[in-house]
């Protein structure tokens, strides 16, 4: 999969954030930036490596389009919401709704998580990345205000504006 120089920059903006110690970084991206693509890209990349990651949405519509973008890629995921068709957690990536992780009482294993719209940020999410206090938390959100997202995420990647990204005709 290739990405674009924006998202290829979001990439190693975020390796360099978590080499430097971060465990909770937030892209801060704008809407067209492709930030589905570029998880998974960084899904993609992590299994190679003989890792495991779990892509957490907060709607179910935004379970089907993610597992739609991941499948365009190529990535054999599972996923984890109510009885789905494509649940299979003998697969590296899953992709989660917050509300079925709330409600299973055994958590999944995984190696890092990337929270999709993670302004929207939830009880059990919290839960989670207390539970799992050492594995990386990556957010993305194009609208990062949330009063105390502070408090839960520890860096701001900005890899691009809105302004940048219609120079450069991709919105």
């Amino acid at each position: 999969m290739e990405l674009r120089p924006h998202q290829e920059k979001a990439v190693q903006m975020l390796r360099y954030s978590l080499s430097q110690g971060k465990r909770r970084p937030i892209l801060a991206a704008p809407c067209s930036f492709g930030k589905t693509i570029t998880a998974a890209h960084i899904f993609q990349q992590a299994v190679a490596r003989g890792k495991r990651g779990i892509f957490i949405c907060d709607r179910i519509k935004l379970v089907e389009q993610s597992l739609e973008a991941f499948d365009l890629q190529g990535i054999e995921t599972g996923v984890m919401q109510g009885n789905h068709q494509r649940s299979d957690h003998s697969m590296p990536v899953q992709i989660a709704s917050i509300q079925t992780l709330s409600r299973r009482s055994r958590m999944p294993i995984f190696d890092f998580a990337i929270v999709d719209e993670c302004h929207a940020v939830h009880k059990h999410l919290l839960k989670m990345m207390q539970a799992y206090n050492n594995i990386p938390f990556i957010g993305l959100s194009a609208t990062p205000f949330s009063k105390g997202l502070g408090k839960v995420y520890d860096d701001l990647i900005v890899p691009i504006s809105p302004v940048e990204l219609l120079e450069e005709n991709y919105l």
